[in-house]
């Protein structure tokens, strides 16, 4: 049975990729959900705290699952893009949330 085992800079550079994507990409958009869902909940009448450690349970879990899907897809980019594009949509509207509560 043939191995697909490839080897040199350009297999190096891909799993650094993958890693900083990984760790990095993930742990900004978790992030991202954890302010967003604090502050949404908060604003429905949730206690900070209680909504703060609901957060922080979903967000391990989040960050799991999306961890492993840097590493089991064939399309890198199109994770990145997701993980970019959904921290900066759940930054917004975490902020827009936020300053609504405070106003």
């Amino acid at each position: 049975m043939p191995t697909t085992h490839v080897e040199g800079p350009q297999h190096r550079l891909q799993v650094i990729a993958r890693v900083l994507t990984g760790v990095v990409g993930v742990w900004a958009f978790t992030w991202a959900f954890a302010a967003f869902g604090v502050a949404a909940l908060y604003a429905l009448g949730m206690d900070f705290h209680q909504a703060e450690g609901t957060l922080y349970v979903v967000g391990f879990l989040l960050f799991l699952c999306l961890f492993l899907w840097t590493f089991a897809t064939r399309h890198l980019a199109a994770v990145a893009v997701c993980l970019l594009a959904g921290t900066a949509l759940l930054t917004a509207a975490a902020w827009l949330i936020q300053q609504s509560v405070v106003a």
